[in-house]
């Protein structure tokens, strides 16, 4: 038999008798106890869930028309109605020349906490044609729950008209990322998504910006953009015609990327 031939049938051979093998059992696997029932802590949501965030131990929900507060051991602690909303209404103000529209579910596109001014946490929905509300928890005097004080984004701004300015539409219907950036001011990086034949591209007069760079208002009750040039579009042919998508930027100083 060629030598070479008979080293490769040999080395088969060990391998095969080691593959049949069976390895020790660890120590540490003998001392756990596989009776034992652990409790661990749940919740369950009345609407499916969507988004999360954390503030000082104190965990937020974002779901379909619901906010909720949860404590660590994740038992609710207060709750927010976000919905279901009237299709053609913003801030419960009807918008310029719509029509009558019916009651639609709202459902949590962003979900972002803030530190600087008032503890507070923004949740933006697909209802209210794409502004957010404010929700502060903290006034340095007291902790407040999660339904206690809220603003919307849109109820100081062209009163009775109830028709958000440019800089209060945050957020599309089709989905979005909002990375908030915390250095002297609150800076909202949003990147709007765009999905084919969702009809996120209609008639209606509220657009949200495709790219957008935005900071809260020094008055704490809506948004304005950082600069004249924070925002870019896609031109409108091509907009709803592609998929448009978002991710986290890898570093605070780029606007997030498609």
């Amino acid at each position: 038999m060629n030598p070479r031939l008979l080293h490769a049938v040999m080395l088969l051979w060990v391998l095969c008798s080691s593959a049949q093998g069976q390895c020790d059992k660890s120590p540490e696997t003998n001392k756990l106890n596989l009776s034992v029932n652990y409790e661990l802590p749940t919740f369950t949501a009345d609407f499916p869930i969507q988004n999360m965030v954390t503030l000082d131990g104190i965990i937020y929900v974002g779901a379909v028309n619901r906010i909720y507060a949860l404590a660590p051991n994740l038992t609710k602690l207060s709750e927010y109605h976000t919905g279901p909303l009237l299709s053609n209404e913003t801030c419960g103000q009807t918008l310029t020349g719509a029509s009558s529209g019916s009651k639609v579910d709202n459902h949590n596109i962003a979900l972002v906490v803030e530190n600087i001014y008032d503890k507070g946490l923004y949740s933006c929905g697909s209802a209210d044609n794409g502004v957010c509300r404010r929700h502060v928890l903290d006034d340095d005097t007291i902790p407040k729950t999660v339904d206690e004080q809220v603003y919307c984004f849109a109820d100081k701004v062209r009163k009775g008209k109830g028709q958000p300015i440019d800089s209060d539409v945050v957020v599309s219907a089709s989905g979005s990322q909002v990375l908030n950036v915390e250095s002297n001011i609150i800076k909202f990086f949003v990147g709007n998504s765009e999905i084919p034949g969702t009809g996120n591209v209609s008639d209606s007069a509220t657009h949200p910006h495709t790219i957008s760079l935005r900071k809260m208002k020094t008055s704490q009750n809506g948004f304005t953009f950082y600069s004249d040039l924070s925002y870019m579009d896609l031109i409108p042919p091509l907009r709803g015609n592609y998929y448009l998508r978002y991710v986290y930027p890898s570093t605070v100083d780029r606007s997030p990327t498609s």
